[in-house]
C-alpha cells in the first residue's frame, strides 16, 4: 500500500454527491426512488454472481466486491439526496442493534 491515509465515511458523501452533481447531470432531478432503484441492482448481480460461483463456475471476488461498492455509493447518494448523513445513521443503527443485542461495541457519535 502506498502511505495514503483512509478516507472517512463524511469524505466519501461529500464528494459523491459533488460528482452527481457536476459529473453525472442525468441524474438531475432525481428523487429518493430514483437512486433507490439504482441501489437494488448491485445487490442482485452480487447474488448472481454467487449462484454462479456456487454452480462452479469461476467469479472473481473483485467483481463481486466491485458490485458491493456500487451498491455503498448508491445508497449514500440516496441517503444525502432526502438529507440523511451516512456517517450519524450509520452509526445511530449500529447502536441501536448493539444495545438490543446487549453488546458492548458501539461507534462513536458524529461530531457537530
Amino acid at each position: 500500500m502506498s502511505g495514503q491515509k483512509n478516507y472517512t465515511v463524511k469524505q466519501l458523501s461529500e464528494q459523491n454527491w459533488d460528482r452527481n452533481e457536476t459529473v453525472f447531470t442525468e441524474c438531475e432531478g432525481w428523487e429518493p426512488q430514483d437512486f433507490a432503484l439504482a441501489a437494488i441492482g448491485p445487490p442482485g448481480y452480487i447474488a448472481h454472481l454467487l449462484t454462479k460461483r456456487k454452480r462452479g463456475e469461476e467469479v472473481n471476488d473483485g467483481e463481486i466486491f466491485e458490485e458491493i461498492a456500487d451498491a455503498a455509493i448508491y445508497l449514500d447518494l440516496l441517503c444525502t439526496n432526502m438529507g440523511g448523513d451516512l456517517t450519524e445513521v450509520i452509526a445511530r443503527k449500529f447502536n441501536v442493534t448493539s444495545k438490543k443485542a446487549k453488546c458492548h461495541h458501539r461507534l462513536p457519535p458524529v461530531a457537530e
